[in-house]
């Protein structure tokens, strides 16, 4: 095989695998507060590590997230402005998640709120485990991730379980 045709094989071959990784992109749009900015690039960088990639284009975001603020600037006027504006993206197949303290605050509402147009609903106690809920949504489930407190729980039985009361951590993120 000559060195040329070495070349165009190796051409071909990062051809196939870029297509095969750069396939799946995502979406993330941040309102509210630092935390939610921090959240949201860390959102992108944990989907990142299965193969999606970020995009400023939502018309070529596979999955879209909202990352919302429960307390700035009418944070329930711009989710339900925003989710409007996802029946075209969704009915090209996009998925689209809600993500934040709103999220985490009133995610059952949500959820149930938005059950034609949303896939999954997760708080910032969540953000560590958006692999997992990005993966049970492409197999084709809704998710909401709840059980917000279920591990701060944990963490105070195991601390002393002769007391009666134990601290434990209410909320995550923000709060004005």
């Amino acid at each position: 095989m000559s060195e040329q045709e070495q070349t165009l094989g190796r051409a071909a071959l990062d051809e196939t695998s870029s297509k095969e990784t750069a396939g799946k992109k995502v979406f993330v749009k941040t309102f509210g507060c630092q935390m939610n900015a921090y959240d949201s690039d860390k959102i992108t960088a944990l989907l990142g590590k299965d193969g999606y990639s970020a995009t400023q284009e939502i018309g070529d975001a596979d999955l879209i997230v909202v990352n919302t603020c429960s307390v700035r600037e009418k944070p329930e006027q711009k989710l339900r402005s925003f989710i409007g504006e996802m029946v075209p993206h969704r009915a090209r197949g996009a998925k689209v998640g809600i993500a934040g303290c709103m999220a985490q605050h009133a995610g059952a509402d949500l959820f149930k709120q938005y059950r034609g147009q949303v896939d999954l609903v997760f708080g910032p106690d969540h953000v560590p485990n958006v692999r997992e809920i990005v993966g049970k949504v492409e197999q084709g489930q809704r998710v909401l991730a709840k059980q917000v407190f279920e591990r701060a729980l944990q963490a105070a039985r195991t601390l002393d379980e002769d007391k009666l009361v134990a601290h434990i951590q209410a909320l995550l993120g923000q709060v004005a």
